[in-house]
């Protein structure tokens, strides 16, 4: 388990959180992506997923995985606010996005849409 983390502040509300995974861990997650395969991306427009070449071309693997999420969580919730907009934050999302670019390929500025767990609990919430 990686045992000297950083946090890096890039503004107010977006900061990284360095060394979370051992290089090994990187490279088991690199071949886990790579055996599981990727498929060409797509966007969600207004709740429709289509393929939009000029905001995005790269490929990507999604892949849901709970205890992935747990575990990290784990490594991470010291880093973390205890409170997301007015709610105690409980965990990660398991939704896992692997991407793969090669040369030429892109993902463009954008804002990512909210997340919504389908289930009774929310990702950030106990309601």
């Amino acid at each position: 388990m990686p045992v000297d983390m950083k946090r890096r502040k890039i503004t107010s509300a977006i900061f990284t959180i360095h060394d979370v995974l051992t290089a090994d861990q990187c490279q088991q997650t690199i071949e886990f992506a790579e055996e599981r395969g990727f498929d060409p991306a797509t966007i969600n427009a207004f709740g429709v997923q289509r393929r939009d070449e000029e905001s995005r071309n790269n490929d990507r693997l999604i892949d849901d995985d709970f205890e992935l999420a747990k575990r990290l969580w784990h490594r991470v919730e010291k880093f973390m606010a205890a409170m997301l907009f007015g709610r105690p934050a409980l965990g990660l999302n398991e939704g896992f996005r692997y991407y793969r670019y090669t040369p030429g390929q892109r993902f463009t500025w954008h804002f990512d849409s909210r997340f919504t767990r389908t289930t009774a609990r929310s990702a950030c919430s106990r309601s």
